[in-house]
């Protein structure tokens, strides 16, 4: 936004870029923090990806 503040365009006229960058800014953030949190086990990367359901106890005792 620097080059475009230095033509003295109105600020609307790059109000985009500015969205854009921050837009980007956060997705960069966000994805270090996940990679981050893989990384450190925090969020599990192997295993199924449904757990398998617990056993169900079979609740007829009179047969």
């Amino acid at each position: 936004a620097t080059g475009l503040q230095a033509k003295q365009l109105a600020e609307r006229y790059w109000l985009d870029v500015s969205y854009v960058r921050g837009m980007l800014t956060a997705q960069i953030e966000w994805l270090t923090a996940t990679a981050d949190r893989i990384a450190s086990g925090d969020i599990p990367w192997d295993g199924p990806a449904v757990p398998d359901p617990a056993p169900q106890k079979d609740q007829d005792t009179t047969r």
